[in-house]
């Protein structure tokens, strides 16, 4: 450091002394101009006495004093004084140095004087120092370009310091001319100086020190002399002679106005420190402090002298040890900077003294005064290794956590924040020094702990790997650590924390160094944490494996399969492993997985899949146990992971992954060596066929599953459950649509399993086939053989009832009614007997039978009458007073009377069809559980229907007639009275008709509209064709028609609404019959043009007159209506006029009735 100090200093000065001795600029064309000849001068005129002014001097003495006052003793060559290759300057300022030289050259052509030489001499050294300048500016451009360019290739090379050093060659070459020519030359002293510099310039610091010795010897009154004495000095203390120096440097301070006076204090405070002398080079750093400060306030420059006397003196206060005078100095000039950096140096003494404590005290002080400072991370690691110096592990483990968290990136930490932006070099470099304090430090607990197995050294290597494993992550020696610290855990006995490491080792990197020895370790340690659990598993599988019933029983009854589902189904559920197990499978998968060649591969994969099984998750088990069949089918194991491989697929029911193992198995001459264990294949082979076809099931592809039932019946023609399959077998093609090969299927079962106790079954589904396929003869047979066979059978009921069907359409009556009779016998309830009896009765309507089918038809009702409240009606007039009720099926009862209704019609008794309908309009009036159905309410209609036409016929017959020649006011009254009577058949007639739509039968919906644009049309043809008053004169009874027509209008709108709705509802419901072209006419009569004749409209009947239920229904006809001429009628008795001969008045407002 003092070397570097020194060689600075000596720069510093020398370009003082040579600036005083040379100014650098203009180049004097005389040498009158120099400025070392104007000093000369100056101390000529000092030293000479004054010349008188008349005295006149010669020419030849002016020109000795130009001359330097000697004459040239010899001519000097001038060419020798050039420099071949002479390197041209391209700047401004160095041009003029050219220049300067090259008139140097024409002056000493003709005036060969030691000042023009000394000139050339300084110009030499000016262009020294320029190409140097230039020189080195240009490469650094070049280095620029290369650092921008990626640094691609070799830097550049530095130039050649020999390019400008011969420049200060030639410069001493020079002095030394002149000293040899020109020996009393009056500026020597700046000779000796320039001389001394350039030497020094060029290396040659032993030459050049004797020609600054020379100059303070020869001429002590020089004003280099304290320059001279200051690089004497400085050259014994660049040359560690400090002993030397230091006179030297005291020579200097007896110029106090020397430039060099402040440096050569300096140098002085620098010997006494390099002499032990700490008192004395504090205070005379701070005399140089002084000094400095004091030239600042006089207008000069000390600013940098001041500035390396106080980094200097924290040195010397830190050797000292004088903590609290350097912090009252320091303060006290403006430099707590420099406190600082004395606190520093002092924490680096005491720590090189061994004085640990003392430094750890510097180095927090130095923290907790300066905590943004970006050198404290550098005092918090010297902190660490003072107290790992001094064994203090509580401590160390503490200020490591504390160096983490003070240099942590990305953290809440002031100090990384406020250095990250202008420091991240500094931050970064922080955290790797953290890193690297703490890796080894934990290292060294690690080793320690082995060999001396002391808890707290194990406590703190484990603090401190952890520390490590969370903020160290993206470090290069993450993976070791980890390794190491799970080595650690292990060794503390920490098995479930170190298998969870080893297990990571081993993930972060599967070629890794560590990754076999982690991989077995996690084994090894998780095993010891569930050793006996996997012991206990072992021992319950081989039990399981080595049962003594080896018949592999399957469920082929519908209770066992239930049974066998309902186990099933506890398996279902994957079991929850304990972390420790599911750390032990991990581990396992991992190393069989990446080491295949281990010896203990086997065993590892057995216990992974005993494992997976234990905790019903097979399919994971299934996966590991086949590893060990595949791949070691003579292992001592491979027999037992057969065997739970099988017995997992048989707890999964998957049944053709168990069929398609078996097989193989059975082909693997290897694995199946022991005789008992193929006999248990070959028996597991015919029931996994059986059972495998559920699968097919599962997929609802029914054929396929009839074709695999049939493949088994094939294999196994010895097989218990071959009846079984052929019966699903049966079924199966049933439900895929292939009729034809269940019937075939079904035959061959009734012919080789007649005793089966699925025969029954298989016969009755043979009739449902026959029945499918329409082949009903074949399938009355099948069931007529059924209720033979099986008496008791369960199906006999419906095998019964099917063949008494078939047999009915087969116009097989006889047999019908026998099997119909049968089945109600078979039947426990009365409403099924009921029915069975009520059916008979239309297997004789299909015959033609119809006195056997009233027979049958009335025996029904006759057992339906209890069932029946019947309704109360006035006998007079026949109106319903209450309503009665029907229990059980209504709608049977309705079809039983329509059923009679219809062979009356058929027979033509008409008495028997009034009854039988007044009868149905009692059954309307009777509540009953549901909803009627529409036979029924077309029965009920009907009988509505014809019940309203008397009523209809009298309203028709009914006229607006007096027809009495009375008083006016009688015959008013008398009037009044028709219309009401009128008026009031309307709306009950209207309201009854309304009531049978409301049933929602097509046809009498149709017909009762029908008839409602009947009544209105009537309505109106009667007001049309009412009675005039007989007293009204021909003038009035035309008012009174006119008004009467008015009147009759709206009446006559109704009845066509009438017929409209009867029309559209027709074309509605598709319904087609007499009232239907009965509509359509009287609309054609109303607007021709408007409404088409019948035979100009197309029309689709959905249906004409057939009932819904059993029989033909009677169309209905329109009734006989008498059809009255519009107009209007002469008054009784021919005239005109009032009995009395009074005036005729009109006659009063008639009221027309409305629609509702």
């Amino acid at each position: 450091m003092t070397t570097m100090l020194t060689k600075r200093l000596f720069i510093v000065v020398a370009a003082l002394a040579l600036a005083l001795v040379f100014a650098a600029g203009e180049v004097a064309v005389a040498p009158e101009t120099h400025a070392a000849y104007a000093q000369r001068k100056k101390r000529e005129k000092r030293e000479e006495p004054a010349a008188k002014p008349a005295e006149q001097k010669p020419a030849g003495d002016e020109l000795d004093k130009v001359l330097g006052g000697q004459k040239d003793t010899g001519k000097i060559d001038v060419e020798s004084l050039k420099i071949p290759d002479d390197v041209p300057l391209t700047s401004s300022v160095g041009q003029k140095i050219d220049e300067s030289i090259q008139k140097l050259f024409l002056i000493l052509e003709k005036f060969q004087e030691p000042g023009t030489l000394r000139r050339l001499a300084e110009f030499y050294w000016k262009k020294a120092h320029r190409l140097n300048l230039d020189l080195m500016q240009e490469h650094q451009k070049k280095m620029d370009v290369w650092y921008q360019a990626g640094q691609q290739g070799e830097p550049p090379k530095e130039p050649d310091a020999e390019v400008w050093f011969k420049y200060n060659r030639k410069a001493v070459e020079i002095c030394i001319i002149i000293m040899e020519k020109f020996p009393k030359f009056q500026g020597m002293d700046e000779v000796y100086f320039f001389m001394g510099y350039n030497l020094t310039e060029i290396g040659k610091d032993a030459e050049a020190v004797e020609y600054y010795k020379k100059l303070v010897r020869e001429f002590p009154a020089s004003q280099y002399v304290p320059d001279s004495w200051m690089a004497i000095g400085d050259y014994y203390f660049s040359h560690n002679n400090v002993y030397d120096a230091l006179p030297a440097y005291e020579e200097v301070l007896k110029f106090e106005n020397s430039k060099v006076f402040g440096y050569a204090k300096y140098k002085i405070g620098w010997c006494y420190f390099n002499l032990g002398k700490y008192r004395d080079s504090i205070e005379t750093f701070k005399e140089v402090v002084a000094w400095s400060i004091d030239q600042e306030k006089q207008g000069g420059s000390a600013i940098e002298l001041k500035e390396e006397a106080l980094k200097d003196l924290v040195m010397a206060f830190a050797e000292e040890g004088s903590v609290d005078e350097a912090e009252r100095y320091f303060l006290e000039v403006g430099g707590k900077q420099y406190f600082r950096m004395m606190l520093v140096r002092l924490a680096e003494i005491y720590t090189n003294q061994g004085k640990l404590d003392d430094s750890i005290v510097i180095y927090r002080r130095l923290i907790r005064d300066y905590p943004l400072h970006k050198e404290n991370p550098d005092f918090q690691v010297k902190i660490v290794e003072a107290y790992s110096n001094k064994n203090d592990k509580e401590n160390t483990t503490k200020e490591i956590i504390n160096m983490v968290y003070y240099a942590k990136p990305d953290s809440e930490s002031e100090w990384v924040k406020a250095n990250q932006e202008k420091e991240p070099e500094t931050v970064e470099e922080a955290w790797e020094n953290a890193e690297r304090m703490l890796i080894k430090t934990v290292v060294e607990y690690h080793k320690e702990a082995i060999k001396v197995t002391s808890e707290e050294t194990w406590d703190k290597a484990q603090q401190l790997y952890e520390i490590y494993l969370q903020y160290f992550s993206k470090s290069k020696t993450y993976y070791d650590v980890n390794f190491n610290y799970a080595e650690l855990l292990f060794a503390r006995g920490l098995y479930d924390k170190a298998g969870e490491w080893y297990t990571k080792v081993a993930e972060m990197d599967r070629k890794g160094k560590h990754f076999e020895e982690a991989s077995y370790a996690a084994i090894l340690s998780y095993e010891k944490l569930v050793h006996k659990e996997i012991e206990q598993w072992i021992g319950d599988t081989k039990k399981r494996s080595q049962r003594s019933d080896k018949s592999y029983k399957l469920a082929v009854t519908k209770e066992a399969e239930q049974k066998e589902q309902a186990q099933r189904e506890a398996y279902d559920e994957v079991r929850p492993m304990s972390p420790n197990v599911q750390g032990f499978v991990k581990a396992c998968n991992i190393y069989i997985d990446n080491i295949p060649e281990s010896k203990y591969k086997v065993d590892i994969i057995y216990k992974v899949a005993i494992i997976s099984y234990a905790h019903y998750d097979f399919d994971n088990a299934v996966s590991r146990f086949e590893l060990i069949v595949k791949d070691y089918p003579t292992h001592r194991l491979a027999e037992y992971a057969a065997n739970l491989i099988l017995d997992s697929l048989n707890i999964k029911g998957r049944w053709r992954k168990l069929n398609e193992t078996t097989r193989g198995y059975l082909k693997n001459q290897r694995l199946v060596q022991r005789k008992a264990f193929r006999n248990d294949l070959v028996d597991l082979l015919e029931k996994s066929t059986f059972k495998m076809v559920e699968e097919s099931e599962s997929e609802k592809n029914w054929q396929r599953a009839g074709d695999e039932y049939m493949a088994f019946a094939k294999e196994f023609p010895k097989s218990t459950m071959r009846d079984k399959a052929l019966y699903n077998a049966s079924v199966h093609y049933v439900t895929a649509g292939e009729i034809e090969k269940s019937i075939v299927v079904q035959k061959q079962f009734l012919k080789e399993y007649d005793k089966s106790p699925l025969a029954p079954k298989i016969l009755f589904n043979l009739g449902k086939n026959y029945e499918a396929l329409a082949y009903y003869s074949e399938a009355a047979t099948v069931y007529e053989d059924y209720t033979k066979k099986y008496a008791k059978g369960e199906d006999v009921k419906d095998a019964t009832f099917n063949a008494s069907v078939f047999h009915e359409n087969l116009g097989n009556t006889e047999k019908a009614v026998q099997l119909k009779l049968a089945y109600a016998n078979l039947v426990d309830n009365p409403s099924e007997k009921d029915d069975a009896v009520y059916s008979i009765g239309f297997v004789y309507v299909d015959a033609k039978d119809y006195k056997n089918a009233e027979k049958q038809f009335k025996a029904y009702l006759t057992g339906r009458e209890k069932d029946i409240a019947w309704p109360k009606q006035d006998k007079k007039t026949g109106e319903f007073l209450s309503r009665g009720k029907i229990k059980g099926d209504a709608n049977r009862v309705f079809a039983a009377h329509i059923a009679l209704l219809d062979i009356y019609r058929k027979e033509n008794r008409q008495t028997d069809i009034d009854q039988s309908r007044q009868t149905v309009l009692k059954l309307a009036h009777c509540d009953v559980d549901g909803q009627l159905g529409e036979p029924a309410r077309e029965a009920i209609a009907e009988a509505s229907f014809f019940a309203l036409q008397p009523a209809f016929h009298e309203y028709a017959e009914y006229k607006l007639e007096v027809r009495k020649m009375v008083d006016k006011e009688k015959w008013n009254a008398l009037m009044a009275e028709r219309l009401k009577g009128k008026s009031e058949r309307v709306v009950r007639l209207q309201k009854a008709y309304e009531e049978i739509i409301a049933l929602k039968s097509p046809q009498w919906s149709v017909a009762a509209l029908y008839q409602i644009g009947q009544v209105y049309k009537q309505f109106s043809l009667a007001l049309f064709n009412s009675e005039t008053p007989y007293w009204l004169d021909e003038d009035q009874q035309v008012i009174y028609v006119e008004a009467i027509q008015r009147r009759a209008v709206p009446v006559e709108q109704k009845a066509i609404e009438g017929f409209e709705k009867c029309l559209e509802t027709a074309f509605r419901t598709g319904v087609y019959n007499s009232f239907t072209t009965k509509a359509r006419e009287e609309l054609q009569g109303y607007a021709p043009k408007a409404y088409k004749m019948r035979n100009e409209i197309a029309f689709a009947p959905r249906f004409e007159s057939d009932s819904f239920y059993g029989g033909a229904m009677e169309t209905p006809e329109v009734p006989d209506i008498p059809e009255p001429k519009r107009g209007s009628q002469l008054p009784a008795g021919g005239q005109p006029g009032s009995p009395d001969g009074s005036a005729n008045e009109p006659a009063p407002e008639m009221e027309i009735p409305s629609e509702g």
